[in-house]
Parts: C-alpha cells; structure tokens; sequence
C-alpha cells in the first residue's frame, strides 16, 4: 500500500527530504506562480519560492510515475492546481512551468472547483469560475504537450461541496 502525502506545497525542502524513505506519492498543490496572489490569496508571499523548491525536491526522490498493471499508482507525485476565478494568466504559468521543469514525469490536476467563499472576505474572488476560463487553460495544457493530467466538470464547484463549519461533531 502506497503511503501518500497530501500537501499544500508550501514546506521546506528539507522536510520533503526527511520524508524520502516514508513517502511514495506526493499529493501537492501549486497554486500560483505569481508571488502577488500569493501574498493575497494566502497570506504568503513566499509561497511560490517554498511551493517550486518542494516540489522539485518531491520529484527527484520519487522519480517519474509508476503505476502497476491494475493502474494503481504506486510512486511519484501529482500536482494540483485550482484555476481561479480572473487568474487565467497565473494558471497557465504555472502549468507552463511545471511542463518545461517535469514535462510528463509528473500527473497535472487541473481543478475547476473554486467557490466563492459564503461570507465575503474581501481577498478571494467572489464569483465562480468561468466556463471559458477553465476551457482556455485546459487548451493551454493540451498545446503544450500536457499529456498526464486530469480535468474536472464545472459542475464540481458549488456550495454543495463546502462543509458547513459550524464545528457539529467537534469535542
């Protein structure tokens, strides 16, 4: 059984070092390439220069995919990426810069399913993405060459997704 690693992306090398004999398939998000959005997105403004060094760190140690006859990933790593509202350019960057560092050593998951977040917090878009959005960065991926990666209906966004974090079931 493969021990998966779910991350947000943003730790240190080291860390993803220390995990070298533990991991076997690394689960990270690249959120953006522009450290702006970082900064106002998340409160990081590092997060870009964190988020490249991990995953290139993630890659070295697990090397390309490896799947077995069942089609079960066994090793490597997949890379999310939530396309967001108004941050076209930014998504195509960043899959323009993990297909010329990985080329197709690595799964890409294009995610469509951002959500406005139900009380305005005056940093995150407040509309859902665009079809033609989503559309243009999927064409983008598919240009250049992007071979393994996975796509999301429009339809997997929406409040239906989002837990009520009212804390029921929490001691």
């Amino acid at each position: 059984m493969p021990v998966v690693w779910n991350t947000g992306g943003y730790e240190r090398p080291e860390t993803i070092a220390a995990l070298a004999d533990t991991v076997d398939i690394f689960l990270a998000d690249l959120k953006y390439m522009n450290s702006d959005l970082g900064s106002k997105f998340s409160s990081a403004e590092d997060y870009v220069d964190f988020a490249k060094s991990s995953i290139g760190k993630m890659v070295e140690q697990t090397g390309s995919p490896a799947v077995d006859a069942e089609g079960i990933m066994r090793r490597g790593v997949i890379v999310r990426h939530l396309v967001m509202p108004g941050c076209v350019k930014d998504s195509k960057a960043t899959l323009k810069w993990l297909y010329e560092r990985f080329g197709n050593s690595i799964f890409i998951s294009i995610m469509s399913q951002y959500t406005p977040p139900a009380i305005p917090d005056g940093k995150s878009p407040d509309r859902p993405l665009h079809k033609a959005e989503y559309r243009s960065v999927v064409k983008y991926a598919m240009d250049l060459g992007i071979e393994n990666a996975f796509l999301q209906e429009l339809s997997s966004s929406g409040g239906q997704y989002v837990p009520d974090f009212d804390l029921t079931g929490v001691l």
